[in-house]
């Protein structure tokens, strides 16, 4: 069930990885129509991508894989402010 977690979380790290570049394009820039460059697009989605697939690796499947999953996220938002 760990390996199963693991791979979903990183699917789910490789969607939300534009919206994320998004956001912090948006952020650093203050500018709501700034849009990220392809490269920090492809960053992004593959740090958020190891950052939530390693939750559940390291909890299992517990709870607290969503709150280190949440918080890998906010940690790959503010690293790109």
């Amino acid at each position: 069930m760990r390996s199963a977690l693991t791979v979903a979380g990183g699917v789910l790290g490789l969607l939300l990885g534009p919206w994320l570049a998004a956001t912090t394009v948006r952020l650093a820039r203050r500018d709501d129509t700034a849009r990220p460059s392809r490269r920090r697009v492809a960053v992004t989605a593959v740090v958020a991508a190891a950052a939530v697939g390693a939750a559940p690796a390291l909890t299992g499947d517990r709870p607290a894989a969503v709150a280190l999953a949440w918080f890998g996220l906010a940690a790959v938002v503010l690293a790109g402010v």
